[in-house]
């Protein structure tokens, strides 16, 4: 302690040896005086100190003496790392114990900005803290004056337009002035001109209205493999063998009339295949009842009809058999390959968790969403992934 008083009051240098009020002040008289610095008060520490120091009139040359007495933990060893001219500065102390629990004006503004109310508390007391942060942010940036104040606010707001990589780029400099971050933020994008590259401006047609027969979230629609293939018989663009007019017309001239392939059993007179408005009389045996529901509950379970596919890995479920929503959804999509006539093609399904009580299997699964089905009066057709699960 006497080692301190020395350092403080200049005993070493003849000249100031007895002037001034530090050379005749005791620290060890006042020492215990000094608050208890606790590391989860850091932010409150030096406001009660220098409240103290103010209110006994101790000299402002023995602060950083009196501080450094009661510092613990990370805040004394950064004032060990300080030069002995620097630890004998109350500032100096107080910014190197501010940093080192990261408590510089960019933090008070985050937490000014970041504060929220919480459940418990009183709008009163949650406007008291604002307040509190608020103070502390414009004291750490020393904006004392309403002019001050305002070139605090214009620089975060400021700081708040221009990209992100020089706002990093000011804070490192450490501007305080609106017009001293303007002028190194134009400094800043000359020289990193050669990495900016700037962008076309986006047409005026790029977010266009979405079509009269889009379909929902819950129905995804089908789409058409015909649109970009060719006819394997008279080599036309779009349409397939099945729809090829040339085609029919041979047949026909040859005496023959296209067999009922699949779910397709009659032709209409105008020689365009025609769908049931009923399953085939083959699939009789893989058709059930069962019932389905988005809650489970009985009250909300609605009768669908059942086409069990045996070579099917994934279950589908028609739009219209149940209210689907976007809570009934599994936020995942999957993309059903099917069969056509000579072409394979690929269709896009939304999936929604429904809930399924059938003889075959009974619960919760996730379920491939169509707006159609290749068969009339079928509401799910259930594959692989359901019945295995089950």
């Amino acid at each position: 302690m006497r080692q301190l008083e020395i350092q403080a009051a200049g005993v070493g240098d003849p000249a100031v040896a007895h002037s001034g009020p530090a050379a005749t002040f005791d620290v060890s008289r006042h020492i215990s005086l000094v608050p208890v610095f606790r590391e989860s008060e850091v932010e409150t520490y030096f406001d009660a100190f220098e409240c103290i120091a103010a209110a006994l009139r101790w000299p402002e040359d023995v602060w950083a003496i009196l501080v450094q007495c009661k510092l613990v933990g990370k805040a004394q060893g950064a004032c060990s790392s300080l030069f002995v001219e620097d630890s004998l500065v109350y500032e100096n102390v107080k910014g190197a114990v501010l940093r080192a629990y990261e408590l510089v004006p960019e933090a008070y503004r985050q937490r000014f900005r970041g504060l929220e109310k919480t459940p418990g508390q009183t709008y009163v007391d949650f406007a008291r803290e604002k307040k509190v942060l608020f103070d502390r942010w414009c004291r750490a940036c020393k904006a004392d004056d309403i002019t001050s104040v305002c070139e605090l606010v214009m620089l975060e707001e400021f700081k708040n337009c221009v990209p992100e990589r020089t706002v990093v780029y000011l804070n490192e400099q450490k501007v305080t002035t609106l017009q001293q971050a303007a002028t190194l933020a134009d400094e800043f994008a000359l020289i990193h001109k050669s990495v900016f590259f700037q962008r076309d401006p986006p047409q005026r047609d790029t977010y266009r209205r979405a079509p009269d027969n889009y379909v929902p979230c819950a129905s995804v629609p089908v789409l058409d493999p015909k649109i970009d293939r060719a006819c394997f018989f008279c080599c036309d663009p779009g349409h397939g063998i099945a729809d090829c007019a040339a085609w029919k017309r041979k047949q026909t001239a040859d005496g023959k009339h296209p067999e009922g392939v699949g779910l397709v059993t009659a032709v209409c007179p105008s020689g365009r295949a025609t769908v049931n408005k009923r399953p085939d009389e083959c699939l009789k045996p893989f058709i059930s009842t069962a019932f389905v529901s988005l809650s489970g509950k009985v009250e909300d379970q609605r009768q669908v009809t059942v086409l069990r596919d045996s070579g099917g890995s994934k279950s589908f479920i028609l739009a219209s058999a149940l209210p689907l929503s976007a809570d009934s959804g599994c936020d995942a999509k999957m993309v059903v390959r099917g069969i056509e006539i000579f072409v394979v093609c690929f269709v896009p399904a939304h999936l929604h968790n429904v809930h399924v009580q059938s003889q075959l299997a009974t619960g919760f699964f996730p379920v491939a969403v169509l707006p159609k089905f290749p068969v009339d009066g079928v509401d799910v057709i259930m594959g692989n992934d359901i019945v295995k699960s089950g």
